[in-house]
C-alpha cells in the first residue's frame, strides 16, 4: 500500500549539491490528502544514523499516513560502498561544520538550508499534500535543521527537535557555551572572534527561530556538552508560535538515563507530538 523512491533533487545554485534521500507516500492517495514529513539527519558522514534509507521513509509514512522524504544533511549518495563515505569523511568533509566559517555566505551550513527549502518545494508541489500541515523532525544536527527550516519558510506548520545543534553558535562571546559545532571555539583574536561570529550568525536558530511560525516542540538534556541547554533555551525563547520544551535533567547528548525515564521516552514524546498535529488520535496510557 506505499510506494518509495530514490530521489536527486538538483537546486539551481553553483556548487551546492542536490538534494538526496528517500521520498515515500501512500500508493494511490487523493490529491490533498496526505500530511508533509522530512527526516533529517544527526551529524556525520559514514555512520548509518546519517544516512537516508527507503526503510525509514517507508517507516515513516505507514507510521503517518504521509509522504515522507527521508534526506541526508550533505546531498551525498546514499548507496555506496562504506569505503566512500569515509573517503569523504578524511577528504573533502574533513571538519565540515567547520568549513566556510569565515563567510557568511560559504559558511557549509548555507548549502545544507539550501537543500531544505528545495526539498520543502518538492513535497509541497506533490498533488498528494494536504498544504496544511508540513513537519520538520530531527535530532542533534537533524534537530538544528528543522528549526533552522521552519525559520527560513513559513510553509513548516510543525517543528519536533531533540538536542537540536546550530543553536547560540557565538554564545561564548557572551560568557555562554556556544551550540555545536561551537564554530568560534579555538579563536583567540578578538578580531577573529567578531568575524566568523558575524558570519556564522547567519545560520543560528537563535536568530531564525524569531521568524518561525511553527508549532514547535523542544527535547532537552541539562548536562548535554555538546549541545548546551543554555543555547537551546537561547533558540526557544526567541520562538513566537505555539511551543513547548521537556527538559531531562540527567541527560548528555545520547540516550536517555534510567533517573529520567518518568518524564517519558524522547522518541515517543516526539510521535504523539507528530500524531497530534496531523490529526491521528492518540492512545493514552
Amino acid at each position: 500500500g506505499y510506494e518509495c523512491f530514490q530521489i536527486c533533487i538538483e537546486l539551481p545554485i553553483e556548487n551546492v549539491r542536490p538534494v538526496r534521500g528517500f521520498f515515500a507516500r501512500p500508493k494511490g492517495a487523493k490529491a490533498g490528502s496526505c500530511p508533509a514529513i522530512i527526516s533529517l539527519k544527526a551529524a556525520g558522514v559514514s555512520g548509518s544514523w546519517c544516512h537516508a534509507s527507503a526503510c525509514q521513509a517507508i517507516q515513516l509514512s505507514k507510521q503517518y499516513g504521509a509522504m515522507v522524504l527521508d534526506i541526508n544533511a550533505h546531498g551525498i549518495p546514499d548507496d555506496m560502498p562504506k569505503a566512500y563515505y569515509e573517503q569523504l569523511e578524511k577528504g573533502e568533509l574533513l571538519n565540515y561544520p567547520a568549513l566556510g566559517k569565515n563567510n557568511r555566505d560559504s559558511f557549509y551550513f548555507v548549502g545544507m538550508y539550501q537543500r531544505l527549502i528545495r526539498s520543502l518545494d518538492f513535497l509541497c508541489s506533490q498533488k498528494e499534500c494536504d498544504g496544511k500541515h508540513v513537519v520538520c523532525f530531527g535530532e542533534s544536527q537533524g534537530g538544528g535543521q528543522a528549526l533552522a527550516t521552519a525559520g527560513l519558510d513559513n510553509r513548516v506548520t510543525a517543528v519536533s527537535a531533540i538536542v537540536p545543534a546550530l543553536c547560540d553558535m557565538a554564545g561564548v562571546l557572551a560568557k555562554r557555551s556556544s551550540g555545536w559545532p561551537n564554530p568560534l571555539g579555538g579563536l583567540t583574536e578578538t578580531q577573529d572572534l567578531k568575524a566568523v561570529a558575524a558570519a556564522v550568525s547567519y545560520c543560528d536558530n537563535v536568530y531564525l527561530a524569531s521568524r518561525s511560525k511553527a508549532e514547535t516542540q523542544i527535547l532537552v538534556g541539562l548536562i548535554d556538552p555538546v549541545c548546551p541547554p543554555s543555547s537551546i533555551f537561547a533558540a526557544y525563547n526567541n520562538l513566537l508560535g505555539e511551543k513547548q520544551i521537556t527538559v531531562y535533567p540527567h541527560k548528555s547528548h545520547n540516550g536517555l538515563p534510567r533517573e529520567d525515564s518518568w518524564i517519558g521516552d524522547i522518541y515517543a514524546l516526539q510521535q504523539t507530538f507528530i500524531k497530534q498535529h496531523i490529526g491521528i488520535p492518540v492512545v493514552r496510557q
